[in-house]
């Protein structure tokens, strides 16, 4: 799917570039963005159970860049919340039995589905490394804090990470209106909270919260933690104040303590900039 978006993509700036228009960023400028987004999630988390577990959550972005002649610094937040069940047994079901001091027992089903809640926060800052014609080519490093939280019965996927990633961006001019950027980010420093081994989240005293991040939280370099994510978008400049676009987001990450966990997660969605 991927491969297919960003064929997609370079075609769409090929045939606008033949295009033209007056309209040209300048050297320094303020954007403030609004990003309306669709995030498709897989997790196997085998601390918690030997299924896959598939997320659909609808996602709301802010995001911030001042650009200036040396460099780019950027600020994102993101907010995403939707459905989360087993992808084999979609309809699996849990049930319970209680009996009262009368003897009496009470037999309880609860579904096995959840919601999923997805917050992330990242600063960054990008200097130009090389420009080429059209091609402007930059590097730098973002720090971001991303928070996966599923509810209910389902605990697989719980996890908070802190990064910090150094970062490649590249960005090609159409005509100057209309622009394609692509960025690759590698986190290499993580600082990962993740429910132990027995899974137990609770903390004499403390709520379970404290107790999460009190009991399950390690640092993490590449042997203990992996991530590679992927942006590639699509901008088009509707006047001298406006830009609107299209971006797809991929990542995957791997995490071994205290048992592995694999997720992936692809996010397609729209974003519209007012620029100052």
């Amino acid at each position: 799917m991927k491969t297919y978006l960003l064929t997609a993509l370079l075609f769409v700036g090929q045939f606008l570039a033949a295009q033209t228009s007056e309209n040209q960023m300048p050297s320094f400028f303020h954007a403030f963005g609004l990003q309306l987004g669709f995030n498709r999630m897989h997790t196997l988390d085998r601390n918690s159970s030997a299924l896959v577990y598939q997320g659909n959550l609808p996602t709301l972005g802010l995001h911030y860049e001042a650009s200036g002649k040396s460099g780019r610094f950027l600020a994102d937040l993101k907010i995403g919340r939707g459905s989360y069940f087993s992808e084999q047994y979609p309809q699996r079901r849990v049930r319970f039995q209680q009996e009262d001091i009368y003897g009496k027992i009470d037999s309880v089903s609860v579904p096995m589905r959840a919601n999923n809640t997805l917050a992330r926060i990242s600063l960054g800052y990008l200097g130009h490394l090389h420009q080429t014609g059209s091609m402007n080519y930059q590097i730098g490093g973002i720090l971001s804090n991303t928070l996966y939280y599923p509810q209910g019965f389902l605990q697989p996927g719980l996890m908070n990470v802190a990064s910090l990633s150094p970062a490649l961006n590249m960005d090609y001019h159409l005509e100057k209106r209309h622009f394609l950027s692509l960025r690759l980010v590698v986190p290499i420093l993580n600082l990962v909270s993740r429910s132990t081994y027995n899974n137990s989240v609770s903390q004499p005293v403390d709520n379970k919260l404290v107790g999460f991040f009190d009991q399950g939280t390690r640092w993490s370099s590449l042997d203990k933690h992996r991530e590679i994510q992927i942006e590639a978008s699509y901008h088009f400049r509707l006047t001298d104040h406006w830009r609107s676009g299209l971006f797809y987001n991929f990542s995957i990450l791997r995490n071994t303590t205290p048992r592995t966990l694999t997720m992936t997660q692809s996010e397609l969605g729209l974003s519209l900039q007012i620029i100052q």
